[in-house]
């Protein structure tokens, strides 16, 4: 009995771990938790792990035989099955409740449920191919593809994400253009571009490192590296570790699935306008911070204008049309943050040059700056959500816009 007593007091421990895991919290999540929420469950289990060791620990110090050897074999036998059990339990746990997901490493169940962990995955199972698939920002996340592209007797998707960028835009077009989705090629990419500077961060965040793992294969180097480099820390530091058991046993799945509120065709879920003032000028205020910061720049980034050319030579090689556009920006911005359009030219200026130069050089590819189209930015709360997210009144209507571009671009298509 006293040579089991160690792993006795291990198996004790977590249990006691599990147990407490699984009882209700005083607060009860209704979706992903807040950091808060992960932080003082975090540090529940450093203690919980803390206090393993000190058990261990404890046991080895106090042992008393009358043999040197004995008490070293009795040390290393207990540090082994401790080690061991503790490692058991978490490899078990990896396994079942990973953040990427055992086996079939196409769904992260901890890191936000962005569109990029379930948007590739619902592309692949569409049959038949859609020819117009819409990329972009949340701006363009709510665009009825499916119901747009019966206009022209075609199939639509939506594979817009949040927080789009130019690193989005080509590690997307390599996955629908690769081998490894046969038959799933569209006819045309319809592009939203938010930020002129083609920056790979969205405000700072590096969105791209959410897709699935196995996608790193689409990206450029560093991208790749950066998105493996984090779904290794998911999975295998310890904080994340504690993540997964807090989320898998505290929220269950069809509740982070009514979260992700994503159609058939990958559109998200239909936004009414706004009904207060009040409401409609914070969100405003809110987004135009994120958006003065997106819509400045120096120069455009390298990197930015490569993955763009790169996704365009794809795509010309393929025979797909590519649309690119800017959605128009919220008038009300510029008053409620006391900004000038001028302010933010130069960049735009340095951004229109090289779409242009991108469309003379390659006939596949078709522009549109919309940026500062008045019928539609003069709209104010009957069209927009805050300071650029169009409502669903609002898209309709910059589909409208873009349907004679989008008309060549599938006549050009049709002819090749």
């Amino acid at each position: 009995m006293k040579k089991n007593l160690p792993l006795l007091l291990v198996l004790f421990l977590l249990c006691a771990y599990a147990f407490l895991t699984f009882q209700k919290p005083e607060f009860t999540p209704n979706g992903p938790p807040t950091d808060l929420d992960l932080s003082v469950f975090i540090e529940f289990s450093q203690r919980i792990f803390l206090f393993i060791g000190v058990g261990l620990f404890t046991i080895v110090v106090l042992s008393q035989t009358e043999n040197q050897n004995e008490v070293k074999q009795f040390s290393s036998r207990v540090w082994i099955m401790g080690i061991f059990s503790i490692l058991g339990i978490t490899t078990v746990s990896v396994l079942i409740f990973n953040p990427i997901g055992a086996f079939t490493w196409n769904i992260d169940r901890v890191a936000h449920r962005d569109t990029r962990l379930v948007k590739p995955q619902m592309y692949n199972q569409l049959n038949p191919a859609p020819d117009i698939v819409f990329l972009g920002t949340s701006i363009s996340y709510r665009i009825l593809a499916q119901k747009y592209a019966q206009r022209f007797s075609l199939d639509g998707f939506n594979f817009s994400v949040l927080g789009g960028t130019a690193v989005d835009y080509s590690t997307l077009t390599n996955f629908i253009v690769s081998e490894s989705t046969p038959d799933k090629k569209p006819a045309m990419l319809v592009t939203e571009v938010l930020s002129p500077g083609l920056l790979p961060t969205h405000a700072g965040v590096k969105y791209y490192k959410r897709y699935p793992i196995e996608y790193a294969v689409y990206m450029p180097l560093n991208f790749a590296f950066e998105t493996v480099s984090t779904h290794l820390d998911e999975i295998f530091t310890f904080p994340a570790f504690s993540r997964i058991i807090y989320v898998e046993y505290f929220i269950q799945n069809k509740r982070w699935n009514e979260l992700t509120n994503l159609r058939p065709d990958g559109a998200g879920k239909t936004v009414p306008p706004i009904a207060k003032e009040s409401t409609y000028k914070r969100a405003v205020a809110v987004g135009g911070q994120d958006l003065n910061t997106l819509l400045q720049c120096a120069n455009l980034d390298a990197q930015g204008q490569d993955l763009i050319a790169k996704m365009v030579a794809s795509g010309r090689q393929q025979h797909i049309s590519m649309v690119f556009y800017r959605s128009p920006i919220n008038d009300d911005f510029y008053a409620i943050m006391k900004k000038k359009p001028k302010t933010y030219e130069p960049c735009e200026e340095k951004f229109n040059r090289f779409m242009e130069q991108i469309q003379r050089e390659n006939p596949n590819v078709f522009y549109v700056d919309l940026s500062h189209y008045a019928p539609i930015s003069s709209g104010g709360k009957a069209l927009y959500l805050d300071s650029h997210h169009l409502n669903s009144v609002g898209t309709d209507r910059l589909l409208d816009v873009l349907t004679p571009t989008i008309q060549k671009a599938i006549e050009y298509a049709r002819s090749r």
